[in-house]
């Protein structure tokens, strides 16, 4: 499921824009049970925040909530400012061993320890994204940006206490040809 809505106030200085956006992946409730109850997309081109839950690997992402708030403006002509904050929590959380997948690497998965709710949460975390896009042409886009992940509970149960924030500062140029 992936659930979007956004409104553009046309009409006012700026022009600010509201959204909003749900996604789920569901999850497998038992790894040891040979029963496959994970979601995988497949050839998708949706990311969710700027730290793409590991870059291309997001495409692999299963087990998941993701709940996303944002607003964007344009303060001057072909410069758009944005921000964004991510919610990421467990679809399962099952402690026989419920993860969440980026690619080859299962948080949560019996190597590193089951996810579990119990006496925990089921909180991956939280990601916040503020970015600039400047249009310098029509073919040449200048984007830069910062982004913080708050690592959460899930996080901290599967790497034995590990759950230190990240930060990503990015500048991008985009050439159309």
């Amino acid at each position: 499921i992936n659930l979007m809505a956004g409104y553009t106030f046309t009409d006012v200085q700026w022009t600010p824009r509201l959204e909003a956006e749900y996604a789920y992946f569901s999850g497998d409730d038992n790894l040891l049970d040979r029963d496959t109850e994970s979601f995988t997309r497949l050839f998708s081109d949706v990311h969710y925040g700027e730290l793409n839950l590991g870059g291309t690997l997001d495409a692999l992402a299963t087990n998941l909530h993701i709940l996303r708030i944002g607003g964007s403006a344009v303060p001057v002509e072909k410069l758009t400012v944005s921000a964004d904050f991510y919610l990421f929590w467990l679809a399962e959380d099952d402690s026989k061993g419920g993860a969440i997948t980026f690619g080859n690497i299962q948080v949560g998965a019996p190597l590193l320890g089951p996810i579990s709710a119990a006496g925990s949460d089921d909180s991956v975390g939280y990601e916040l994204d503020i970015v600039g896009d400047y249009q310098y042409t029509e073919d040449l886009n200048l984007r830069f940006g910062w982004t913080h992940f708050f690592a959460d509970d899930a996080i901290e149960n599967s790497f034995g206490g590990q759950d230190d924030d990240v930060d990503y500062l990015f500048v991008q140029a985009t050439l159309d040809f």
